[in-house]
């Protein structure tokens, strides 16, 4: 049964899954499906789920027959069941490539809920979301653009027989727009108009190394929290059944002023509307309460993994100070390139600190690290502004931690240690992900590479090691 959705009542939640559809995905959707027909919803709380393919996203012509899904979740009270129902929205056109952000925008605005949550569930690429795998549909397979080329989107015919050395990006911007990806910058802009007096109230990512400063930064004008992994991150995800009976449940104020003390009929709903939603003390720790049962989950629901996961939750109205903090470090480290980047090679060859398969390395560990190696007064002042400032960010009150490891080690107790910023080496194959958003910014117009200084740096590293290949490789 299809229905179309209208302004309705005003609620107390509206949780949109937006789903990247992967082949190793469907199964646990369909997990997700069963647990929430065999939940009782209260009519204050809203639940839809998005389904979608970024081929269709980026390539609508080519992929028509891949129509944006929207499922709404009703509870049926003569068949005492919870209905999943095939959604029309009035102004979205699902065969439109930007149906997801009309979609998101208009059950949003329709619903006019008094807490919203956005949850991103497929594949990661750090500054964007991708679904890897591709689904097969009405006997048609969805190819993903990732071919191997001499010729990399962006960047300059590169010779065989230098294949694996530096990669030379060009200023050419034709090829970003084939990228099969979603940055995380064109949700931020997507919905950025439609949330200026109330922001959503979470973000939470199941997408792999999503935690990054460029994330925060972007996501920042939108929601009031972000929870992201800064590693690997299972794709079965949290225990959302767990977290949609969290939000489902009626919120009794006396639980967050002092557990079991009940406040009764009006005043109790007078003190929630006043004190939870004009985001005072209380709203916080309601907000700490969803995010810590949610990490809790994850370790629960994760028992049998053999893989790390780190998963961070910040506050991001603080997120704006990112911008001076990182223009002044990235303005010192070019002005004394001679002796910042050589140390720099150093400390990343001899594995004093860890960069990852994205070139993402973690910001505090990076900065502690070339502190001791430069000992110079003015860069260990912008190295402790930054410590200070990411341990008022996040707000994690638990590091999931599943198995000990390398990139463990370097994480393990080092709280603030948990941001990953950027930094290429040519040495390896430049990903083109990257080359779009810190390269072309007027095509992804990701905020953080407009208004930070730190795409300077990485084009000026980037040029550095081309002109003194020698001195890398002797490092």
């Amino acid at each position: 049964m299809k229905v179309n959705i209208t302004p309705n009542q005003k609620k107390d939640w509206l949780i949109i899954f937006f789903v990247l559809d992967t082949t190793d995905l469907a199964l646990y959707l369909n997990d997700i499906y069963a647990e929430l027909e065999k939940t009782k919803l209260r009519k204050t709380t809203s639940i839809y789920v998005l389904k979608d393919t970024i081929q269709r996203i980026h390539h609508p012509e080519k992929f028509v027959q891949f129509g944006l899904e929207i499922y709404g979740f009703e509870y049926d009270e003569a068949c005492k069941k919870t209905k999943r129902i095939n959604v029309d929205i009035a102004e979205v056109d699902k065969k439109d490539g930007n149906a997801w952000k009309e979609s998101i925008i208009q059950l949003y605005k329709i619903t006019n809920a008094t807490f919203n949550t956005l949850i991103t569930w497929s594949h990661g690429m750090a500054i964007a979301i991708a679904n890897i795998n591709p689904p097969s549909k009405n006997n048609f397979q969805i190819l993903r653009n990732d071919r191997i080329s001499l010729t990399n989107p962006g960047c300059d015919v590169i010779q065989a027989d230098i294949f694996e050395n530096a990669v030379v990006v060009a200023t050419d911007d034709s090829a970003c727009a084939q990228i099969d990806t979603l940055f995380v910058s064109e949700i931020a802009n997507s919905l950025q108009a439609i949330v200026r007096q109330n922001k959503f109230d979470m973000i939470i990512m199941c997408n792999c190394y999503m935690n990054t400063l460029d994330n925060c930064y972007n996501l920042k004008d939108i929601t009031n929290y972000y929870v992201a992994s800064a590693t690997m991150i299972k794709l079965k995800g949290f225990d959302f059944k767990s977290l949609v009976k969290q939000l489902n449940n009626p919120l009794n104020l006396g639980d967050l002023v002092s557990p079991g003390k009940f406040f009764p009929g009006f005043l109790g709903w007078l003190h929630y509307k006043k004190l939870i939603r004009v985001k005072g003390p209380l709203y916080n720790i309601y907000m700490r309460s969803i995010i810590k049962n949610l990490l809790t989950g994850y370790e629960k629901n994760n028992t049998d993994t053999k893989e790390n996961a780190t998963i961070v939750a910040s506050n991001l109205n603080q997120a704006s100070e990112i911008m001076v903090l990182l223009n002044n470090l990235a303005n010192y480290m070019i002005r004394n390139k001679d002796i910042v980047y050589p140390a720099l090679i150093r400390l990343i060859n001899n594995r004093k600190v860890l960069i990852n398969e994205y070139f993402l390395i973690n910001i505090l560990d990076l900065l502690k690290q070339l502190s001791l190696e430069l000992n110079c007064n003015e860069f260990e002042k912008y190295r402790i502004e930054h410590e200070n400032f990411l341990l008022k960010l996040m707000l994690t009150d638990k590091i999931i931690m599943l198995e000990s490891g390398p990139q463990a080690s370097q994480i393990l107790n080092k709280k603030g240690n948990l941001y990953s910023l950027y930094l290429p080496l040519t040495t390896r194959r430049i990903k083109n992900v990257f080359e779009c958003e810190y390269w072309r910014t007027n095509i992804r117009n990701s905020s953080f590479s407009k208004e930070t200084s730190w795409d300077n740096l990485v084009r000026d590293f980037v040029e550095w090691q081309r002109l003194n290949l020698s001195i890398t490789k002797k490092e």
